[in-house]
């Protein structure tokens, strides 16, 4: 499996070049330069059934879940989180990679429970539809270095939160 739109923004592109790789499965982050999570139904049906086509299967939805400050409102983010859970169920997966928030420098230990709170929010919403988070951690979120993915590990992991380690 592999990030199939790091090779081109077109899914036809993207196909013949995941096949001549021999790969099987992509995880799909953006179609036409868009993330996955902000196209409508439609185009997810198009898209499932180009891959089916293909013989192609998802491996995740690598989506921008937790790329957002953390002063900035949850519920509109939350509302994307379901989104992205509705579309990973319809191309059959059960993985969604996510973040965890962007945070003012130097400033971990006063967002620490805020960071928590909202990630419980969707452990808890990944429970109920048999979701797997992948948590990767990325420059300037509470999960950026060992210690923070450490902690939330601690906290969530299991059947539906794991780490992806970006080193």
């Amino acid at each position: 499996s592999g990030f199939a739109d790091e090779i081109a923004d077109d899914l036809e592109t993207q196909i013949s070049s995941v096949k001549s790789l021999g790969l099987s499965f992509i995880e799909m982050r953006r179609i036409d330069g868009i993330n996955l999570i902000y196209h409508d139904d439609a185009k997810i049906l198009d898209i499932k059934s180009k891959l089916s086509e293909a013989g192609i299967k998802v491996s995740a939805i690598a989506s921008p879940i937790g790329k957002i400050s953390i002063n900035e409102p949850f519920e509109p983010h939350f509302e994307q989180f379901k989104r992205a859970v509705e579309i990973a169920q319809i191309l059959n997966t059960k993985n969604i990679r996510m973040f965890s928030f962007v945070l003012p420098e130097g400033r971990k230990k006063k967002y620490k429970e805020k960071v928590f709170n909202r990630i419980r929010q969707m452990v808890d919403y990944a429970i109920a539809h048999d979701i797997v988070l992948l948590h990767e951690n990325e420059k300037d979120t509470y999960g950026e270095m060992a210690r923070e993915c450490r902690e939330l590990m601690d906290e969530f992991g299991g059947e539906h939160f794991k780490a992806i380690f970006d080193f």
